[in-house]
Order: C-alpha cells, then sequence, then structure tokens
C-alpha cells in the first residue's frame, strides 16, 4: 500500500512516518499583507478636529466603541504623549483614488514626520476609516477639555483685570495664567493633526465582509483568527 501524500515512507531505521509541516493561517496572512501593499496609496497626515468630511466608522469595522477604551486612550496619552505619526497608531482611510488631488504624492516617510504632507480631499463627502474610533474619540474627548481649560483661564484673566486695584500677586497670577493659556492653545490648535494611511477602495477589501476590518490594518494582522480568514473574499489578484 503506497503511504499517503504528504507522509514520508516509513524505513526501518525511522518506523514513524513524518508529515510535511504547514501553516495555512501564516500564508493567508502572508497573501493579505501583498493585498494591503497592493491597496496602499500612500501615507499623510489629516487635521481630526478641524475636517470638513465626517468620519464614518463601522463600515469596515464593526466593532462598538467603548467608554473604557476611550478612557484607555486618554491615560495613554497623558503618560506617553500623542504618538499621531507612528506608523503603529496610524489611521486607515479607504477613500476611491479620484476623491484626492492629482497633485499630491504620498510618498513620505514615518522615520521623518516632517515629510508628511496634509491630504487634501477634493469633496466634502464622508470619510471612511477602517479602524481608530476610539483614538479619534479620545482626542475629541481631550479637545474639548483644552477648550473648557481655556475659557475658564479666560474668565480667570478676566476677573483679575476687573479689580479695582491689584497686588504684585495678582500681575504674579495673571502671568502664570497667561502662560499656561499659550500652552493650552498650542494644544487647541495642533494636537488634531494625526498620520493616515491611505488605501485604494477599489482594491482594498470586499465590502460585502465587514468583519475582515481587521485585515486593513497590517499591525493588526496577528488578531485575525483562524474562524475569521475562511470568510473573507478578495479580489482576483490575491494570492
Amino acid at each position: 500500500m503506497p503511504p499517503r501524500k504528504g507522509k514520508k515512507k516509513a524505513d526501518a531505521n525511522d518506523p514513524i512516518p513524518s508529515v510535511v509541516p504547514t501553516d495555512e493561517l501564516a500564508a493567508k496572512i502572508q497573501c493579505l499583507d501583498v493585498a494591503l501593499a497592493k491597496a496602499r496609496i500612500g501615507i499623510g497626515k489629516i487635521n481630526i478636529l478641524k475636517l470638513e468630511n465626517r468620519l464614518t466608522f463601522g463600515v469596515y469595522n464593526d466593532r462598538p466603541e467603548k467608554t473604557t477604551e476611550i478612557n484607555k486612550m486618554l491615560t495613554s496619552f497623558e503618560s506617553h504623549g500623542i504618538q499621531a505619526f507612528t506608523e503603529v497608531n496610524a489611521l486607515p482611510i479607504i477613500i476611491h483614488r479620484s476623491r484626492l488631488s492629482p497633485d499630491q504624492t504620498f510618498d513620505a516617510n514615518w522615520n521623518q514626520p516632517e515629510t508628511l504632507i496634509n491630504v487634501c480631499i477634493t469633496d466634502a463627502k464622508e470619510i471612511v476609516l477602517a479602524s481608530g474610533q476610539h483614538r479619534v474619540a479620545a482626542l475629541k474627548k481631550m479637545y474639548q477639555s483644552y477648550l473648557d481649560e481655556f475659557i475658564t483661564y479666560s474668565q480667570h484673566l478676566k476677573q483679575l483685570e476687573d479689580l479695582a486695584t491689584h497686588t504684585d500677586m495678582h500681575f504674579e497670577d495673571h502671568a502664570a495664567i497667561q502662560d499656561r493659556m499659550v500652552k493650552v492653545k498650542g494644544h487647541i490648535d495642533h494636537d488634531g493633526e494625526w498620520g493616515v494611511i491611505l488605501y485604494d477602495e477599489e482594491l482594498i477589501l470586499d465590502a460585502r465582509v465587514p468583519t475582515t476590518c481587521v485585515l486593513v490594518h497590517q499591525h493588526n494582522r496577528n488578531m485575525i483568527s483562524s474562524s475569521i480568514l475562511p470568510k473573507v473574499r478578495l479580489k482576483k489578484w490575491l494570492c
């Protein structure tokens, strides 16, 4: 009887047959990485807080927004700073190439954040992001806290300036508040900028399979389980 396919024929010195090891999950993930590379337009940055376009989640990612996750992100911002221009934290945008300015090229380098250009979107339609809702929500929440803080300081300044007489302590308080307001204003004006990875909407993933959202961002690929991968339906150019 011939040996089964994939098994080494046993011999007198090695009576136990072996099976050629395969890793189907790793192979599928590698194929997905290739697919993502083909769909990638490039990288840039946007100002989340100043965009006229509405940001939309849930098309490729049906993960619900959770307050606990937003608070964790806020804690991370406060402990480690807002690392907005790293590849691992970049927001993945799924967009039709025709909606981007034809004059722009998105060949910047994450190791040189100053090379990231502001993405110019030529219409006011919604922008679809494959993930990152908690980062965006946390950033908006932090932005609102800075606005509230700025208003409070403005009121304190007004109260100091309206005093009939001023002491040295009043002048010191006034200077300290102004110094803090300058820093808060810096956060208000600049904290909205965030790095993005642009993917071609026509090439990315089959929109009929929203559970495959996790595939879009390469640093999340280890989250893919064998139960999800068989459901993936990609374009014919996939491996």
